[in-house]
């Protein structure tokens, strides 16, 4: 049975039951309208074409500038954008590590999250992608205190320096769990509580935002996002230990 069909047999016992006057043409032709905008726009806009990443210059202090300048969208008009000032979310940064999340230049709610390194300049070390309206969404966060109730995940492994990072969305929150070797760190972590004996310090970026780090079994694991300092200590509490083949879930 075809689609129209089936919406004018529902109108018409919608009319039924509650008595109201229903025009079923009009409101199919609305609809309709309403698809054929959303169709017009999705194929107006620019596809991505490519993803270039440039070399790191030593006039940048910080990772949140250098991706200005490394990180370029190439669409397929031929036209091509790196984020701005305004597309970094947050930056979060231990000695010569940091881990900078950007709304990306591919569109709204697309995300990029980079793991930096600093040797002499800040290099990028390995990035993903990930878009908030695409993929599958979930509920169940497995035993995480996530601060949203559903979202899209991805993860990244970067064998060279051995790190791994799990990165949740949705459009109003960005995630990131970030799993070192261990490194010497001038501030030991000891601020917080957390869960098996663990203690971590909290840190707040220049962008308002807080995270988290501790180590953990030759590991070090770096809670940050767009977080509040209670949602990065209450998501650090409900990791289990680094050694799990789990982990970061439960």
């Amino acid at each position: 049975m075809k689609r129209p069909t089936i919406l004018l047999m529902l109108a018409s016992l919608i009319t039924l039951i509650s008595g109201c006057n229903i025009s079923d043409g009009e409101e199919e032709q609305e609809v309709t309208k309403e698809q054929e905008k959303t169709k017009t726009e999705q194929e107006d806009k620019p596809q991505v074409e490519d993803i270039i990443i440039h070399s790191a210059t030593e006039e940048k202090e910080t990772p949140g500038e250098a991706v200005q300048e490394q990180y370029e969208v190439v669409f397929s008009d031929e036209e091509s954008e790196f984020p701005k000032e305004s597309s970094i979310l947050h930056e979060t940064s231990l000695e010569d590590r940091s881990i900078v999340t950007i709304r990306s230049p591919e569109g709204e709610n697309n995300y990029s999250v980079f793991l930096y390194e600093r040797e002499n300049v800040w290099k990028i070390r390995g990035f993903l992608r990930i878009d908030a309206n695409q993929g599958e969404r979930f509920t169940d966060a497995e035993g995480l205190t996530l601060p949203m109730d559903h979202f899209r995940t991805t993860d990244l492994h970067v064998e060279d320096t051995e790190s791994d990072m799990w990165t949740f969305v949705n459009d109003e929150k960005v995630v990131n769990i970030t799993m070192f070797e261990e490194f010497p760190l001038r501030q030991e972590a000891g601020g917080v509580e957390l869960a098996d004996g663990r203690k971590g310090n909290v840190q707040e970026d220049s962008y308002g935002n807080s995270s988290i780090y501790y180590y953990d079994r030759g590991k070090v694991v770096v809670v940050s996002g767009t977080l509040t300092e209670k949602e990065a200590i209450d998501l650090a509490k409900s990791l289990p230990p680094s050694s799990s083949s789990d982990f970061p879930k439960q």
